[in-house]
């Protein structure tokens, strides 16, 4: 992964399952896998892994 900036990991979400069958939502975790970065000032991005 390449973060758009420099920045500091806040929050790592690993331990969903994938959805099954393809294109179903999960409504619970709909965000799903992902990796929270802080890049200071107010600005936040979120990566789907």
């Amino acid at each position: 992964m390449i973060a758009p900036r420099d920045g500091t990991i806040v929050q790592v979400v690993n331990d969903i399952a994938d959805n099954e069958p393809v294109g179903t939502m999960n409504a619970d975790q709909p965000i799903g896998n992902v990796v929270v970065l802080d890049h200071g000032g107010g600005s936040t991005a979120f990566w789907p892994i």
